[in-house]
């Protein structure tokens, strides 16, 4: 404790106010951008993913082919509508219900989907290359049927060792060593072998449901094969349709939220983003100068004065005031003076004939009787010498208090103390 008795000096408690301000910003600003501000790095199958298992190339073909892509984190399903595709590569639902029920929410808000079935997970990062996968296995076949059955849909999943593959109307094929292959009778195949379904259509209600059933195809090490980049673009290209001549393309929707990249919308982060950036700089600007504009008066405005005060005491400190500012000190020395020599001849019964020479020297002479420090001539000399000066106003209170004193020890007597 300081000692005025305040817990905190000023100086400490400016600091504390900083910090804490300063600590409130970083709350907030870690609050609204917080996601933003950490890069995400993946080696898992995502399209965020630059490992052998991740699509983030595929992602990159698309967009350089000139198809609108929209890597979604949240309600994917009404991103993609009515007129663009909805992709699920290689989602992980099989973790709860609630996964699977937002699954089937998604695509019921969609028209037309794409499920790309799983085939492997990583489950370690290189220590040498952040980024890729060091450790890779083959999820079970129960697991991705699993998902199947899920999605309404009936059959088995095998991976023959090779496929000879067969496409009528689809025109590019691809290059697989080892395929993961669906026997379903609810897929209708666009692109099969002997062994199963690679890629086909099938129902969910009213909806269009395409699947591949092997990822490799699209895969960031499946697209360096022969014949897979064009492969995957014709997967695209078939499911999500082409519009006519002119009008915008239909755009693809790929899905994260099923990998775990659930990204609420904030209010907040928008502000902070063109075109509301501008609105908020602005409102944030005025609100720094009325913060300015207030430290001046911090706290409870002090209670305004008086225009005019009362009392006695008020009149003899204005007046006083006045004379001092004016120059006037020895007129009203004179007129004290004047005052105290009218009080004397009534205290000493001075006669009222006497001229102003012969009272002076009346005064003067009980003066040198009583022994007195000052006289009335001495008086008036000082009080004239001051005309040529200028004001002192120490030395003009202690004239005036001369005078008071020597009209009393004129009555009185001389004090012992003079």
């Amino acid at each position: 404790m300081s000692e005025s008795g305040r817990s905190f000096s000023p100086r400490a408690l400016r600091w504390l106010i900083g910090i804490a301000a300063a600590s409130f910003l970083v709350a907030a600003v870690w609050g609204i951008f917080g996601p933003e501000l950490v890069s995400e790095r993946s080696f898992r199958a995502d399209s965020i993913s630059p490992s052998a298992l991740g699509h983030a190339a595929f992602v990159d073909m698309l967009r350089d082919l000139g198809v609108p892509v929209v890597v979604s984190r949240y309600n994917s399903g009404a991103k993609a509508g009515r007129s663009s595709l909805l992709m699920f590569i290689e989602p992980i639902v099989l973790r709860d219900s609630r996964d699977v029920h937002s699954l089937r929410g998604m695509i019921e808000r969609s028209q037309k989907v794409l499920v790309v079935l799983p085939r492997r997970r990583a489950t370690l990062e290189s220590a040498e290359h952040k980024g890729w996968a060091a450790e890779v296995e083959e999820i079970a076949i129960d697991n991705v049927e699993e998902l199947l059955h899920e999605l309404g849909l009936g059959g088995a999943v095998v991976r023959p060792g090779k496929a000879t593959f067969s496409a009528s109307e689809f025109g590019v094929l691809p290059s697989l060593e080892s395929p993961q292959l669906v026997r379903s009778n609810d897929i209708t195949p666009i692109v099969a072998s002997e062994d199963g379904i690679l890629f086909g259509n099938a129902r969910y209600g009213n909806k269009q449901l395409y699947i591949l059933s092997d990822p490799d195809v699209i895969a960031n090490h499946g697209l360096a094969r022969p014949g897979n980049p064009a492969f995957a673009y014709r997967i695209v290209d078939w499911a999500r349709g082409r519009g006519l001549p002119g009008e915008e393309q239909p755009a693809v929707v790929i899905d994260e939220t099923t990998h775990g990249y659930l990204r609420e919308p904030s209010l907040y982060r928008e502000l902070f983003r063109y075109p509301l950036v501008l609105a908020t700089a602005q409102a944030l600007l005025a609100a720094a100068v009325l913060l300015w504009a207030s430290f001046a008066r911090f706290g409870r405005p002090p209670p305004a004065r008086p225009s005019q005060g009362a009392g006695r005491t008020f009149l003899i400190d204005n007046v006083a005031a006045l004379l001092r500012f004016g120059g006037h000190a020895d007129h009203a020395l004179r007129r004290y003076l004047r005052t105290a020599v009218r009080e004397l001849k009534e205290q000493l019964h001075v006669p009222a004939s006497l001229t102003a020479d012969e009272l002076a020297d009346r005064f003067d002479a009980r003066s040198g009787d009583l022994d007195l420090r000052d006289t009335y001539t001495t008086l008036a000399e000082d009080i004239k010498t001051m005309q040529d000066r200028r004001i002192d106003g120490a030395r003009a209170l202690m004239l005036g208090r001369r005078i008071h004193r020597w009209k009393e020890e004129m009555i009185h007597g001389r004090r012992r103390d003079s």
